[in-house]
């Protein structure tokens, strides 16, 4: 497929924006872990080895093996347009088995604030499972309808170039966020009765404020998604992409990290059993 001048200004451009946008949302994956660190030497290195533990560092570290793919994608010069396309969806299967281990840990988090209650024992993995193979399925069929070519020979070495994009993708957004929003229905009817008047810092306000915030802003990701997908060219496609990615390991980490912190301080009956 050729491209005539004017085509190749638009990619060109959309690209430029995406990649600011990939960029920024590495340095913000970066310094978050840095600023957190210590709290995850102190808080979870020192701590004893099961499947919460596991999952955080899953979540912890799988988002730098997406960044060094990225990287890679955003720098090679895009002549090979079967290696363009090998990177990008290996970097997008990555991006939805990183993005399901964190909802692991935030549905095993709301499942416990419910007390382990019975009917989500067996309620929240049915409803994991239909939303994540939803996601996994339009997943693969977006990625079939990526087309690359060779970019032209005035672009080199810009990049890889995709001319083509189904919108199917906005399935896998929907059905995201369709599970947050699941998640922050949960969380509100447990979490609001108790923060309600709770003055003080406490454990079972930092599990159901950052669980509000944190369901809600995933939440509005998704849509932002969605919009941009619905109503902006093919090209803008991965525009918040990335910086979905990053936040889903950000939020998910601290929310964990906050429990084991407010354990620390705290001594207290509440049933809820995090403690990586």
């Amino acid at each position: 497929m050729e491209l005539i001048f004017e085509e190749v200004v638009v990619i060109l451009q959309s690209s430029r924006l995406s990649n600011y946008m990939t960029v920024a949302s590495i340095m913000l994956l970066v310094y978050d872990y840095m600023l957190t660190l210590d709290s995850e030497l102190l808080l979870i290195w020192s701590s004893r080895w099961n499947l919460v533990k596991a999952l955080f560092l899953l979540v912890r570290y799988m988002p730098f093996i997406d960044m060094v793919l990225l990287i890679f994608y955003l720098t090679r010069n895009g002549t090979s347009h079967t290696a363009c396309r090998i990177t990008f969806q290996t970097s997008a299967w990555l991006f939805v088995v990183g993005a399901s281990v964190a909802e692991i840990l935030l549905t095993i988090r709301t499942w416990a604030c419910w007390g382990e209650a019975r009917w989500l024992t067996i309620g929240l993995p049915i409803f994991f499972l239909v939303v994540w193979v939803i996601v996994y399925v339009f997943l693969g069929f977006f990625l079939r309808s990526v087309e690359f070519i060779r970019p032209p020979h005035y672009a080199i070495p810009f990049g890889c170039f995709y001319v083509e994009a189904d919108s199917v993708l906005v399935a896998c957004w929907a059905a995201m966020m369709v599970y947050d929003a699941g998640l922050l229905l949960l969380m509100g009817i447990r979490g609001f009765p108790t923060l309600k008047g709770m003055g003080k810092e406490t454990l079972s306000k930092v599990v159901y404020r950052d669980g509000l915030i944190y369901y809600l802003f995933l939440f509005v990701l998704s849509l932002v998604n969605i919009v941009i997908i619905l109503c902006l060219p093919y090209e803008y496609v991965n525009l918040f992409t990335t910086l979905e990615r990053v936040m889903y390991s950000i939020l998910t980490c601290r929310a964990i990290l906050h429990i084991r912190e407010q354990n620390k301080f705290e001594t207290t009956s509440w049933s809820f059993d995090l403690s990586v």
